[in-house]
């Protein structure tokens, strides 16, 4: 759906330009070239395919820009979200010790109404981990 649009965004853009230019200036050489005697009888393929070309180009270029754009406002939103999440990772560096209490806590009163409702029969909490390596 979206091939043109990823085709047209890995063309640089003075290509782009410059065939849109180079269609506008193919159509103006079609109308002066049937004046020539020996050449005339080319102006009418190079009018169809300076129009042709003109056409086409004006849709790529509307879709380069608009295409553009769209980057332009993803650009917008990623700073947004950025911001964002410097302003949460703040808030977080500042209430770090109560957030700690408060899970802790959480974690305590996890425990103990599981132990009341005996789902945990013991609790080990090592010292250290040495119990659990097989030094031999």
């Amino acid at each position: 759906m979206n091939e043109p649009l990823v085709l047209i965004s890995m063309l640089p853009g003075a290509l782009i330009h410059s065939l849109w230019i180079l269609a506008i200036l193919a159509v103006i050489a079609s109308m002066f070239l049937k004046k020539i005697p020996f050449i005339s009888k080319y102006w009418i393929p190079l009018r169809v395919s300076g129009m042709t070309l003109l056409l086409f180009m004006t849709y790529v270029e509307g879709a380069y820009h608009i295409n553009n754009k769209w980057i332009e406002k993803g650009k917008e939103l990623q700073e947004k979200i950025a911001e964002a999440e410097a302003k949460r990772m703040q808030m977080l560096a500042n209430n770090s010790q109560q957030s700690i209490a408060y899970m802790k806590a959480q974690s305590e009163l996890n425990i103990s109404e599981a132990v009341k409702a005996g789902k945990v029969q013991t609790i080990l909490i090592p010292h250290n981990l040495t119990m659990f390596s097989q030094g031999k």
